[in-house]
């Protein structure tokens, strides 16, 4: 017969786990809603003081983010935030639309009641946040849409590439959305136009609309 051996909690080592989760979740939240923007410095101690707590957990804190891309650590510039590369925003848009392609060509006229509830409650989200000029809830549900759409796909390993790489994402789509005037309405339209075709079971079409409005967002960036 297999027993489980339960072992006795140590309220120390739970207590600095979730002080590292703390220390990395704020930390990456700065990060993506550039309080602080790419190419700054950031200072260990300083972070512990504002996050109040001992620099041990900011310290394991930064070096999972500098293993995700977000900061660089060097002993001679130190710990910088990582600005990404014309080459890298190039990849990440490319990959991004192989994975989405995939997915909603899969998706189209397959979704269940629940899905097309949830896919059209995040539409009009979006279109009350273009509405009141809501540019950092806009850029949450634009990300929470492409999210969705591989979430509905229920492939696991598609999910997580889509978590890393929307995250990496997300300062690029807050970008896109303040330097276009007008852009999250027009974003919201091609996102509408996106999921109206997956509904209707028009996989092809649905693509070429993904096509566009993925292609908007890197000339913008690119050019």
């Amino acid at each position: 017969m297999y027993v489980r051996v339960l072992h006795p909690v140590n309220e120390k080592t739970t207590s600095r786990d979730l002080l590292r989760t703390r220390a990395y979740r704020e930390i990456k939240e700065m990060i993506l809603r550039e309080r602080v923007i790419p190419g700054s410095f950031l200072s260990k101690r300083a972070l512990a003081k504002q996050l109040d707590m001992s620099p041990t957990p900011v310290h394991s804190a930064l070096e999972r983010l500098e293993a995700e891309g977000f900061v660089r650590i060097s002993p001679q510039q130190g710990i910088v935030v990582r600005e990404f590369s014309i080459e890298e925003v190039a990849d990440f848009f490319e990959f991004r639309l192989a994975i989405e392609s995939f997915v909603i060509r899969a998706l189209a006229g397959n979704l269940t009641s629940y899905q097309r509830k949830r896919l059209r409650g995040n539409l009009k989200a979006q279109s009350e946040c273009a509405r009141q000029g809501d540019v950092d809830g806009f850029t949450r549900e634009d990300v929470a849409f492409h999210h969705l759409i591989c979430e509905f796909h229920g492939n696991g390993q598609i999910v997580a590439s889509m978590t890393d790489l929307m995250e990496k994402l997300y300062r690029v789509a807050r970008t896109v959305s303040t330097r276009v005037a007008d852009r999250p309405t027009t974003a919201y339209r091609e996102h509408k136009a996106i999921a109206d075709a997956v509904i209707a079971g028009d996989g092809e079409k649905a693509v070429e609309r993904l096509a566009e409005h993925i292609g908007y967002g890197k000339r913008v960036l690119i050019s």
